[in-house]
């Protein structure tokens, strides 16, 4: 099934097949509620209900997503003609016209 972000394959095993989601708008992620961008109540659930485990398991989850995100910045940035500070500055730009926008 392909994801619906980055149009990767993810592999076999889900328990909805890529029309299922289509035809019922499972995709819960594609509309984000603005309670949804403040991470307080993750932060007590963490601190009050997770257990060691589960948190040594986001732990992980969390330093992988790092990476990749570091990596994929990097690789934007090289790829840039205009180089990092370059790179940096128009993104900041286009990231102040879209706020604009909205």
């Amino acid at each position: 099934m392909i994801h619906w972000k980055t149009n990767e394959e993810m592999g076999e095993g889900f328990i909805y097949d890529e029309l299922e989601h289509k035809v019922n708008d499972y995709n819960h992620l594609k509309e984000i509620y603005v309670h949804e961008n403040y991470i307080q109540r993750t932060k007590y659930l963490i601190r009050d209900v997770w257990d060691i485990e589960q948190l040594k398991e986001l732990q992980e989850y969390l330093n992988e997503l790092i990476e990749e995100k570091e990596e994929d910045e990097d690789e934007e940035a090289r790829a840039y003609e205009g180089g990092l500070e370059d790179y940096l500055y128009d993104n900041y730009v286009a990231e102040q016209l879209e706020r604009e926008d909205k």
